[in-house]
């Protein structure tokens, strides 16, 4: 059971640092943006696929990338703002500003760098993107993204990210599969100890695949479901009926 549920911890962990790093960028803004972003005008450009990497460390550097899409039968020149968090810069960010020329149908992709020289609250990079017309025009779309920028030296982030998936996934297979070879496993399973690991173990999985998969939001109700999970578990367990 001890395995099993330091594997949980390491996931639970990773997914609950994630998910909080995009609901921070949910505030990550700017000014004037803020104020004048109006998604009620329309845009020719579409804006989509923002990957972030999950975990960057001292070691490495992470790329930002997003796709410029022009879904229309003439050219435009839209304009693509990205804004980075960077610590001792007002409003602990940065900005960059450029117009895109798309012909009918064509899609650009567009990269950014970010370090841990970005990071700011000693645990993020934040990084959001804008769509906007005209280099005038308020921004009418946006994505964001947050992303777990920790002080380490020793470690790039998708050496750390694989360590941690590994050693969740492991631990959590590792404790269902001890724990359904015990000698008590025919007693416990009565009262559904396997089937309360297991599912507690798909939560997690699932939770660490959206993080992965950049749906940040997801892996957050994922979390919350856990979470009420745990409550319904000590409720049954340890609370007279």
């Amino acid at each position: 059971m001890l395995i099993f549920i330091i594997g949980l911890a390491i996931g639970l962990a990773f997914t609950g640092l994630a998910a909080l790093s995009g609901l921070d960028g949910m505030s990550f803004w700017g000014y004037p943006e803020a104020i004048t972003y109006d998604p009620t005008i329309g845009t020719d450009a579409r804006l989509t696929g923002l990957k972030c990497p999950s975990l960057i460390t001292n070691k490495d550097t992470g790329i930002i990338r997003i796709k410029v899409t022009n879904p229309t039968d003439k050219q435009i020149k839209p304009w693509v703002q990205a804004m980075i968090s960077m610590p001792g810069e007002p409003e602990q960010l940065i900005r960059h500003k450029q117009e895109l020329l798309l012909e009918p149908g064509e899609t650009k992709v567009l990269t950014w760098q970010v370090s841990s020289d970005n990071r700011i609250n000693d645990r993020i990079v934040i990084a959001r993107i804008y769509l906007l017309n005209t280099q005038y025009h308020p921004p009418s779309i946006t994505r964001h993204c947050g992303i777990i920028a920790l002080d380490l030296d020793d470690l790039t982030g998708n050496q750390l990210l694989a360590g941690l998936i590994g050693a969740s996934l492991i631990g959590m297979a590792a404790g269902i599969a001890l724990w359904w070879h015990s000698s008590s496993m025919k007693m416990l399973l009565n009262h559904g100890v396997i089937n309360i690991m297991i599912w507690l173990g798909i939560i997690v999985v699932l939770s660490t695949l959206a993080i992965l998969s950049g749906l940040w939001l997801l892996s957050g109700i994922l979390l919350i479901i856990l979470i009420l999970s745990f409550v319904s578990i000590f409720e049954s367990s340890f609370l007279p009926h």
